[in-house]
């Protein structure tokens, strides 16, 4: 199977500086998602390269909200 590479980066605000995160990074192919990886977040922001499948259009972070929750 053919594949891509996807680069970005990944921020983290209101956190610890020493704060790590193993972030789950989920593929974007039409309707439906699929892992490719995970990416250890340490400090502000972090940069990241992945191999992707191809056709990837997007990617998506902890899509399940397995560890990203927003408290009000």
């Amino acid at each position: 199977a053919k594949q891509g590479i996807a680069s970005g980066r990944i921020t983290q605000s209101e956190a610890p500086r020493d704060l790590v995160t193993s972030v789950p990074l989920y593929a974007e192919r039409g309707k439906s998602l699929m892992f490719v990886g995970r990416v250890f977040a340490d400090g502000p922001e972090t940069r990241f390269r992945l191999a992707v499948p191809a056709g990837t259009r997007k990617l998506t972070l902890d899509p399940y909200q397995t560890i990203l929750r927003r408290v009000k």
